[in-house]
């Protein structure tokens, strides 16, 4: 750390009429203004220089950017504050896109295969996606359960089947399905772009707190009583 050094001297007059003759130093006055406004710099660094790093961790862990504002460092609380916010809305906008796709292949399906949307889970609508029609998903299953030499684990029945109009329609109802998967995707990435902005947010503040605890003033006023050279010096050292 390197210091920087700030000295004001103030030498005061003396009136010496012999050397038995006694001088009196004249005390330092500061203006009331001046006075109040270094008291309130001094008082604000003291505050700043305190407040605890390790508070300010949680703060940041629960909210980037908390932490920061809470040290006093406006620039980087806005930084991960508007990072938290863009990652928040792309999760929301990627989530409410998956919304509509799922929507839209469902009732897709409803109206270019034949199927009850309702109560249908999602194996369902995947192998609505893997084959053509509902008796080609049962014959594979009757396949893989005689090569396995078992009983098939789900054949369709009949109110559950489906047959796609056409292959064009098959493939749009592909093209569909995954579009909502891509943005059901993107929106998990958010969630851990969320834990990286913390991780981030975190590792920040404690820098910040680090250089603050170093940072510090010390003011120092030193009178010098000696009759034949009196006078004040007022001196100032900040380390950084």
């Amino acid at each position: 750390m390197k210091p920087f050094f700030v000295t004001l001297i103030f030498l005061l007059g003396l009136s010496q009429s012999g050397a038995t003759q006694s001088s009196e130093l004249s005390p330092l006055t500061l203006p009331a203004g001046d006075s109040q406004m270094f008291s309130d710099a001094h008082q604000l660094d003291a505050s700043a220089t305190h407040r605890s790093g390790k508070i300010a961790m949680v703060m940041s862990a629960i909210l980037p950017g908390w932490g920061q504002l809470y040290l006093g460092s406006r620039r980087h609380a806005v930084f991960f504050f508007g990072t938290e916010t863009a990652v928040w809305s792309a999760r929301t906008w990627f989530k409410t896109r998956q919304h509509w796709r799922e929507d839209e292949y469902k009732l897709f399906a409803a109206v270019h295969a034949g199927v009850d949307p309702a109560g249908k889970s999602s194996d369902y609508w995947s192998n609505l996606q893997d084959y053509y029609t509902s008796d080609d998903y049962n014959e594979a299953q009757r396949r893989d359960a005689r090569l396995s030499d078992s009983a098939p684990d789900h054949l369709y029945s009949e109110a559950e089947g489906w047959m796609w109009a056409s292959k064009e329609k098959w493939y749009t109802y592909d093209r569909l399905k995954d579009e909502a998967w891509k943005n059901e995707r993107w929106a998990g990435y958010m969630i851990g772009a969320a834990l990286i902005n913390r991780l981030l947010a975190v590792v920040d503040v404690a820098r910040l707190a680090r250089h603050r605890r170093e940072a510090t003033s010390e003011l120092h006023l030193h009178l010098n009583e000696d009759i034949r050279n009196p006078g004040v010096q007022l001196s100032w050292i900040h380390t950084y």
